[in-house]
């Protein structure tokens, strides 16, 4: 990370950056039943960063987003690459209706705040930090 603050297009940048990473990881899931360990670790550790305004810090940079980053570049998807946009898509509605429902929110923070406090998760990507991600949706 460098001194200087991003900009603000920086930032959303690398926040779409970031849920182009996510797009791709729920496409490798869904294709191959796991995802690549680096930004699925990346990933898994910003969701656990909930009172962040710096886009930078709550992912990781460049760094913590890298592998969202080709398709941001893209001049001319591939057919794999728009399902990843329509994940992507997705993912944004998801957000959108969490803001719009304050109750689900609070109790998804809540989860969220009680794994990130109670340091029960030693490797997020080893199978039993997942199996507590996965414990929130069920």
């Amino acid at each position: 990370m460098s001194d200087r603050e991003p900009s603000r297009d920086e930032q959303r940048v690398l926040a779409l950056a970031g849920v182009c990473q996510c797009a791709l990881l729920a496409q490798e899931f869904a294709r191959r039943g796991h995802g690549q360990p680096e930004p699925l670790r990346c990933a898994l550790e910003s969701i656990l960063v909930l009172n962040e305004n710096d886009t930078e810090m709550a992912l990781g940079g460049v760094q913590g987003v890298y592998a969202g980053l080709p398709d941001i570049a893209r001049k001319s998807p591939d057919p794999s690459a728009v399902e990843r946009l329509r994940y992507a898509i997705a993912m944004i509605d998801i957000q959108k209706r969490l803001r719009r429902d304050t109750t689900a929110a609070s109790r998804l923070r809540s989860q969220l705040e009680e794994i990130r406090d109670g340091k029960t998760i030693q490797d997020p990507v080893s199978p039993e930090g997942i199996a507590v991600f996965a414990d929130i949706y069920s």
